[in-house]
């Protein structure tokens, strides 16, 4: 009896070949979960910072379209800054950095450590509990970090509240 070959070749892959590709895919990610791991504290850095910005920005926002005074009280115990309106007098959010950030420093908002924005749009701080213009020349500064110091930015908020970004570089703060 003859057998008749079909004609279809087998395609597929051997075990071999499979398990080759399955080891040099271990030893690249082997490789890359260190350096990612090493990002993580810097992402969540900026991510803190791009969400403090617009805090600031949709608090001014709302402050001009409600026609009120709102304030965010920033907390560098506690890592965490919360918007009040002052209007009302009603706290309606806190806001916590992530768990290896650090909110070390809060600049040129007096001791209150409270960033005020009144409904035409002027950003001040707050001096025994009333509204202050803020010092010609005067820009505060929100200080954030990494757990270790190996990376820091802030946030500068002008009286007109236009804000910028800024990271240290080692020697001196570059704007962003």
């Amino acid at each position: 009896m003859v057998m008749k070959q079909s004609g279809r070749k087998e395609e597929g892959f051997t075990l071999v070949e499979i398990c080759i590709a399955l080891a040099i895919a271990a030893i690249v990610a082997m490789l890359a979960i260190p350096s990612m791991r090493g990002m993580l504290p810097r992402l969540r850095l900026n991510n803190d910072i791009a969400t403090l910005t617009n805090e600031i920005a949709l608090a001014r926002a709302r402050s001009i379209a409600k026609n009120n005074e709102l304030r965010i009280i920033f907390s560098t115990a506690g890592d965490s800054y919360t918007l009040r309106n002052e209007t009302d007098g009603v706290s309606f959010a806190t806001n916590t950095l992530s768990g290896d950030i650090d909110l070390y420093q809060v600049d040129d908002l007096g001791p209150a450590n409270t960033l005020a924005i009144r409904a035409v749009g002027s950003v001040g701080w707050v001096d025994s509990g009333s509204y202050k213009d803020l010092g010609l020349g005067v820009v505060p500064a929100m200080s954030l970090m990494t757990s270790d110091g190996a990376y820091r930015k802030r946030v500068r908020v002008e009286g007109t509240g236009r804000m910028y970004v800024e990271r240290w570089n080692g020697s001196g703060w570059v704007e962003e």
